[in-house]
């Protein structure tokens, strides 16, 4: 009886007209009986194959498989050739160097070879001489930089008859020099030329660029004489230079007198008729005192030094020299009278959570206070509202603004009172009108400039000009170098609605070829003197 499948198959075979020849059962063997299903499988199979050889699939298929690919259009790559590694020299020790030559020297000497021998002996003396310099380089290094060289403060006046490297001094000669430049104050000099345009003629002669600080200078003075020309310059160990300009002697060095009364940075030197006030890191406060020929000491601060340090001073009152604001890094103002008190500030507020960069008093309303945090905005304060309680010490100032993303460098008020400006770290110079305690924070001027000194630099800080209303000097990177003159002109001036900052002048020249970052203008003739972080200065005059 014929299965179900077979009869399945039968009927499909009967439908498509399939003739089942005995031709299909190639691979039966034999005698072998196959299902018609399998048949029609077989059928089906054979019939494909005939399609496929009708469209010729296989000889496509062979053609594909010999095919090759062809090449690229364009350009060939090129294949680069290896850079080789660069040759790095074999470190040898300088001591095992020489004892080895030491060994040939003596070997050739006994061989009787003494002109081998001498020139193995040249060899080693200038091994000797260059690991000599390297060592005394290290040591000079070490002690302008090492904290080791400023752990402890200076408690001693220091004299002005020996210099910082042991040297004697003709007191008499400075003596001489602030008191010329003292009577020459008392006469009426000739009022110099205020006009922008006088600045081009300002020229910097090779004789006017000296080293005055062994290390990288933080503050610069000029004595205000018109022609006793006086400096003094600071630097970040401590040193502290006098420079008689105009010296009768020309040679190399006189009129230099150079004295280490501090033992870190000079963050502020400031010039009256027969005396220096010099502000230090160190938390001290010193007075050239030509009474008794020392650098006396005026302030220490009751802190450690671990604790804090003076970032900045000024006096509360022009013409009054006892009284004194020193900000400090640990964001406190302290106000210091020298008559009350060497060592206990009069008030110690706290105006920030951050060190305060710079103070300044305002120079026709002493009792408006400007200061600057380094992080936390600009603001002033009324002195007259100075005042602590039992439950601590409180001054709410009079305006607040955070006019800068970054670290604030310096800030201060223009001499006529109407403006002041402030230099961040986030490339701006900021220019602000001033009003009666009122800041018009939507009308700053700002101008865009680079201000990243690095770490081996000292920031960019804004120096007016006392004897202009509004004209500020600024450090610059750019090359080549120069000293940046600005002048804040009026609304009135300009006819617009608003005050603008122009840049009026670029003081350079051939002997000027490094940043000069702290800055000074003369207060009564036209000159300006810069400073860089060699410990060189530059006057232009």
């Amino acid at each position: 009886m014929p299965t179900r499948s077979a009869a399945k198959a039968s009927s499909v075979a009967e439908k498509s007209n399939v003739s089942l020849s005995p031709k299909i059962s190639r691979e039966n063997t034999e005698s072998i009986e196959i299902s018609n299903y399998e048949k029609v499988r077989l059928e089906n199979i054979r019939r494909n194959e005939m399609f496929l050889a009708e469209l010729g699939v296989a000889s496509i298929k062979q053609e594909a498989a010999t095919a090759t690919r062809p090449p690229i259009s364009g350009k060939a790559r090129v294949k680069k050739p290896a850079v080789p590694a660069p040759i790095v020299p074999v470190r040898r020790s300088s001591r095992v160097t020489s004892e080895k030559l030491a060994s040939e020297i003596k070997a050739l000497q006994e061989a009787g070879k003494a002109d081998e021998a001498e020139s193995k002996q040249k060899e080693l003396d200038d091994l000797l001489a260059t690991k000599a310099a390297s060592q005394s380089f290290a040591e000079e290094y070490q002690a302008g930089n090492a904290s080791s060289d400023r752990y402890e403060r200076l408690t001693e006046a220091i004299p002005l008859s020996t210099t910082s490297d042991g040297d004697d001094v003709d007191v008499s000669q400075i003596r001489d020099a602030f008191f010329t430049a003292r009577d020459d104050l008392q006469r009426k000099a000739p009022q110099p030329s205020l006009s922008d345009s006088a600045f081009a003629a300002l020229s910097l002669h090779p004789d006017d660029v000296v080293k005055l600080t062994p290390q990288r200078m933080t503050s610069v003075a000029l004595h205000p004489s018109a022609s006793k020309l006086l400096a003094a310059g600071g630097d970040k160990t401590g040193a502290l230079t006098l420079w008689d300009v105009d010296h009768a002697d020309k040679s190399e060095g006189s009129g230099i007198y150079q004295y280490k009364p501090h033992i870190s940075n000079v963050t502020k030197l400031d010039f009256r008729p027969t005396s220096l006030l010099s502000t230090s890191y160190d938390g001290t406060l010193r007075l050239l005192d030509l009474q008794h020929d020392v650098f006396s000491l005026l302030f220490t601060s009751p802190e450690s030094l671990s604790d804090m340090y003076f970032t900045d001073s000024c006096y509360t009152h022009r013409g009054r020299d006892d009284t004194l604001l020193v900000a400090k890094s640990d964001g406190h103002l302290a106000l210091v009278d020298t008559r009350a008190s060497s060592s206990v500030y009069q008030f110690d507020l706290q105006l920030y959570d951050s060190k305060i960069a710079a103070v300044d008093v305002h120079p026709l309303d002493e009792h408006v206070i400007l200061t600057a945090s380094s992080k936390s905005g600009i603001a002033l304060h009324d002195l007259r509202r100075a005042k602590t309680t039992k439950s601590g010490a409180s001054w709410k100032p009079t305006c607040h603004i955070t006019p800068h993303s970054k670290s604030i460098n310096g800030v201060q008020f223009a001499p006529s009172g109407d403006h002041f400006v402030s230099v961040s770290l986030d490339d701006t110079i900021k220019t602000w009108a001033y009003n009666q305690g009122d800041v018009q924070q939507a009308a700053a001027f700002t101008i865009r400039h680079n201000n990243f000194t690095g770490r081996w630099l000292s920031t960019f800080k804004p120096a007016f000009d006392p004897k202009r209303p509004a004209t500020f000097a600024m450090g610059s990177m750019l090359q080549p170098r120069r000293i940046e003159i600005y002048s804040i002109q009026s609304a009135a001036a300009t006819k617009a609605k608003t005050f603008t900052v122009e840049l009026v002048a670029n003081l350079s020249g051939e002997y000027l070829a490094s940043v000069n970052s702290r800055l000074a203008f003369h207060p009564t003739i036209n000159a300006v003197l810069g400073s860089n972080s060699s410990g060189k200065v530059h006057l232009f005059r």
